[in-house]
């Protein structure tokens, strides 16, 4: 399985401005880009077009349910959490989402 590469640079985008928002302490800025940057790899994941005008109306654990055969618990714990990301502590957000995107991973790997 192939990811459109707009796909991956999107999600090391977002990923990387979590990362920065964590650090400056902007928990808001960091979980809404953890919560895109695992979005970007589930809809590339899923094969869809990055350019296309609408991407759908998809909550997070929906898209992790259909990108991954075998959705373990704090897997979608961790998707519902992004989802509702506002309000959530930066550090939770970003162990959610290094957890989802090694999940994906695995996912691609098998």
């Amino acid at each position: 399985m192939t990811i459109h590469p707009k796909w991956l640079e999107r999600h090391y985008r977002h990923f990387h401005e979590a990362l920065r928002g964590a650090e400056r302490g902007d928990d808001q800025w960091a979980c809404y880009n953890a919560y895109v940057a695992v979005r970007t790899l589930l809809l590339g994941i899923l094969g869809e077009d990055p350019y296309a005008p609408k991407m759908g109306l998809y909550s997070l654990p929906s898209l992790a349910r259909k990108a991954m055969p075998v959705l373990n618990p704090e897997a979608e714990k961790c998707a519902s959490c992004l989802e509702d990301w506002f309000g959530k502590p930066a550090v939770r957000c970003l162990r959610c989402a290094e957890l989802l995107t090694e999940a994906l991973q695995a996912t691609l790997r098998s």
